[in-house]
């Protein structure tokens, strides 16, 4: 997802683990499935973002989903505000998403 907006994990100052996850199934999924996943913004907050997902094999409808990640400063291992720049790129995927994102919000 993050690719699909031109971010990618280079050396910065600051990382954005996942800090929860939580995902429902609703068929089961094996290794060396095919799958796809749509992903939507649902929240932007101060120092966190919020992503939900539906995961889905041969058309159906696999798994749903969230993760949240936190922007964390590499130094102090603290949460800390999401660069202004990255706002903007999260805020631009958040108001020209597609319409199966936007029905995930």
């Amino acid at each position: 997802f993050m690719r699909t907006l031109g971010l990618v994990y280079l050396e910065r100052d600051f990382t954005l683990p996942r800090v929860h996850v939580e995902c429902d199934f609703k068929i089961a999924l094996r290794h060396d499935d095919i799958i796809d996943i749509e992903v939507c913004l649902a929240k932007l907050g101060r120092s966190s973002i919020r992503m939900e997902f539906r995961t889905f094999r041969a058309g159906d409808l696999a798994t749903t989903g969230a993760i949240i990640v936190a922007c964390v400063d590499k130094t102090t291992h603290r949460a800390m505000p999401i660069p202004d720049w990255l706002r903007r790129k999260l805020e631009s995927a958040m108001s020209t998403g597609s319409e199966a994102e936007k029905e995930l919000r």
